[in-house]
């Protein structure tokens, strides 16, 4: 709001200046510009910004609806901030390469004696052209003359993976949006983006951290939940049978009920009581993710958990051992698990009662696969950090870079549902990537795909960060223990190998034998003893729970506390 005042009273004094030159004075239309451009707090600025495109970049086709696109955006910037910009439009095969050719090159002019970095050319003495004093004065309107980019200028880039985003930052091509993230100008970003994916971005440094770059909202998982389906004709068989037994007070299986519902279905006629794989057990390892751990926690998350002690896992495991895992059979199956989006489960409701173990889990890869940052090559930091907030928080300029100019590019059509304007041969002439234009919710993610689409996705990416561990990754990689951690946490899963091993050949029995003996603290059990005592299992039990217990106190500051994601807006609708 400030900003929008500070140009709308750079206008009135602009039409204030060319009255007083019919009323007052005898100023020429070039000493009135630059009086006005010497007494404005901002001078005009060309920013660039490189993003790749499905589009093919040298087409004559792609390149007039680029520039048309352009110039919708920049009547919007022009008279907000005082800026325009400069698409560069690179092939999306090509693109990760022409951009770190680029940042070589600027990286490589740095030990140039003479060389400086666009930031420090604004106003400086020897660089008149960036104390902008050109321009003219058409029917009364004063037009400023926007400066050309500089060939050592890069402001705004699209970065799409982590290894990217750790080689720039680390050679200090980036800079920082820590500061402005704490200011109300940028207030916008920390609603709608949550804090656990931008403290993926986070960079340790020292006591405090740093961070490079924006992400874009999209979805953030692979979106695939798992259900439990306990079927409704089986369960009929089961006098008094109460689905709300089955579930405690969180909504989670209680599997010692469980247990005592699979013993009671036994008898019914053409009937498996129950099939499971391992990977449904209730339990998230810690260490090894996809193999057995001796640590871990639950599926919803939480303190370090003792695996061998935890009741679900262990009743789920006698479960799984005497049942297994059903083959190809025309029998019911009285409970079972299935893996699937959230919408897709409405289809079993019917027959099944549904109950969710397990949510999608955020992915850093899909975090790091959309990120703007503005370089340390920018022409001005603060008005290229402008322009990417714009693309997280504004519909109508996110809108117009993915899709164009509506009725010459695209058109919505009855149903609310954003259509492609295609040429005579069925193509394209401006087509983006709806993952690398800015912040998803803003807009359409595809043609054909309605707005609808995007309460499923906040769904869905709410519910993969509702884990507190999420995010626990990210900051167990910046702590400056990490060396001696992993040493500890290696240690551990080569015991984790030799205590599956032991435990994968045994029979139900065997297994609920031993896990008492685990839970015994009077046990004299030479076996559980020797695991219990040894150095791997206490130390990687303590690391897990020393950084579990340092990443949720830092969680709970007040500047990392969640918020809900603002409700997307129509496109071409500007947020608040």
């Amino acid at each position: 709001m400030k900003k929008r005042l500070l140009c709308f009273a750079l206008a009135i004094l602009m039409l204030c200046s060319v009255f007083l030159t019919s009323c007052s004075d005898n100023r020429t239309d070039e000493q009135i510009i630059k009086d006005i451009v010497g007494n404005t707090a901002k001078v005009p600025l060309t920013f660039n910004i490189m993003i790749p495109t499905d589009a093919n970049p040298s087409s004559p086709e792609f390149q007039e609806r680029l520039a048309a696109v352009e110039e919708a955006i920049n009547v919007r910037l022009r008279k907000e901030m005082c800026a325009q910009i400069k698409i560069i439009a690179v092939n999306d095969g090509e693109y990760d390469t022409v951009l770190a050719n680029k940042m070589n090159e600027l990286k490589n002019k740095e030990s140039n004696k003479d060389y400086r970095k666009p930031s420090s050319l604004v106003g400086h003495e020897d660089y008149p052209e960036y104390k902008t004093t050109a321009g003219r004065v058409e029917n009364g309107t004063i037009q400023l003359l926007y400066p050309k980019v500089r060939d050592t200028q890069l402001d705004i880039i699209l970065i799409r993976s982590k290894e990217d985003y750790v080689k720039y930052y680390s050679k200090g091509q980036l800079s920082s949006w820590k500061t402005d993230l704490t200011t109300s100008n940028y207030n916008q970003i920390n609603k709608t983006i949550r804090s656990e994916i931008l403290d993926a971005l986070k960079v340790k440094t020292g006591n405090s951290y740093e961070i490079y770059g924006i992400p874009n909202n999209h979805l953030f998982s692979d979106g695939e939940y798992k259900y439990m389906l306990i079927d409704k004709s089986v369960a009929s068989f089961v006098p008094d049978f109460d689905i709300n037994s089955i579930t405690n007070d969180n909504g989670d299986v209680d599997y010692v009920e469980l247990e005592k519902f699979v013993n009671s279905v036994t008898s019914v006629s053409n009937t498996i009581p129950f099939s499971a794989t391992l990977d449904d057990a209730p339990l998230t390892y810690w260490g090894n993710e996809d193999d057995f751990s001796l640590v871990g926690s639950g599926v919803n998350g939480g303190a370090p958990t003792d695996t061998l002690g935890n009741i679900d896992y262990v009743t789920f495991m006698k479960l799984y051992k005497t049942y297994g895992e059903a083959s190809e059979t025309d029998k019911k199956i009285a409970v079972s698990y299935i893996e699937c989006d959230y919408t897709e489960i409405k289809d079993y409701e019917e027959d099944y009662y549904v109950i969710k173990t397990k949510v999608p889990v955020l992915s850093e890869e899909s975090i790091f696969d959309s990120v703007f940052a503005v370089t340390d090559y920018s022409i001005e930091y603060e008005r290229a950090k402008d322009i990417v907030y714009n693309l997280q928080t504004d519909a109508e300029i996110r809108t117009l870079l993915q899709y164009g100019i509506k009725d010459d590019d695209y058109e919505i059509n009855e149903d609310g549902v954003l259509e492609m304007i295609k040429d005579n041969q069925g193509k394209y002439a401006y087509k983006m990537n709806s993952l690398y234009t800015g912040n998803g919710y803003l807009t359409y993610v595809a043609e054909g795909v309605s707005m609808d689409y995007w309460t499923d996705v906040k769904k869905v990416n709410y519910d993969s960060i509702t884990d507190p561990y999420a995010g626990f990754d990210a900051y167990y990689n910046k702590l400056s223990k990490k060396g001696e951690y992993n040493t500890k946490i290696a240690a551990l899963n080569t015991l984790n190998d030799s205590v599956y091993d032991t435990i994968e050949d045994m029979s139900a029995e065997e297994f609920a034998t031993f896990a008492a003996e685990w839970s015994n603290a009077q046990t004299t059990n030479e076996a559980v003893l020797a695991i219990k005592n040894s150095a791997a299992y206490k130390d990687a039990m303590e690391v897990y729970t020393t950084v579990y217990t340092s990443y949720t106190t830092a969680k709970a500051l007040p500047e990392d506390e969640p918020v809900e994601p603002s409700e997307p807006t129509e496109p071409g609708e500007p947020t608040e």
